[in-house]
């Protein structure tokens, strides 16, 4: 990507979807959900996914990411900035470490040409070439509070393994 980036311009009234990694010592927290489904698969099976989605109206990347937990473990989540950012082409399928302006890092940036850059995802947000994703570190400081969200049928901590 060259020179340092700024995430929160590029992403700015571009769309976008936000996430984080909550990890709990050697286990990593994930949302069992419906949505995303096959009609042969509802209700017979839960799509396995990651804490976050897609953005609202005048809400920035980070914000994203930190409504989206919220929403779906029920608790407000603490970003952690990461000491190292990916930019992930998925176009180019390329994968290379990129140096940010952004005072919060996320792990992971992402960006995919948009198959509809003239038609929003939904009223109120915004149109381009590219549908970007952003992933941040987190961390809970009660992780007694959580609660699976509206939109999601169950939280599962998975163990990590090398």
């Amino acid at each position: 990507m060259g020179s340092k980036v700024n995430i929160k311009k590029i992403t700015n009234q571009q769309p976008f979807c936000a996430g984080v990694i909550i990890t709990k010592g050697d286990k990593f927290l994930l949302t069992l959900n419906t949505d995303g489904l096959l009609k042969d698969l509802k209700g017979v099976a839960l799509r396995v996914g990651g804490v976050g989605g897609g953005q609202e109206p005048g809400e920035n990347i980070l914000e994203c990411a930190i409504r989206e937990a919220k929403e779906e473990i029920g608790v407000d989540v603490e970003i952690i900035p990461s000491e190292s950012t990916y930019f992930h082409n998925i176009d180019e399928n390329k994968i290379e470490e990129i140096d940010v302006e952004d005072e919060i890092s996320p792990l992971l940036f992402e960006r995919v040409k948009n198959s509809r850059p003239t038609i929003p995802y939904k009223k109120g947000l915004p149109i381009g070439p590219y549908i970007y994703f952003g992933l941040y570190e987190a961390k809970l400081n009660d992780w007694n509070m959580i609660k699976a969200g509206d939109d999601v049928q169950e939280l599962l901590l998975l163990p990590i393994k090398e």
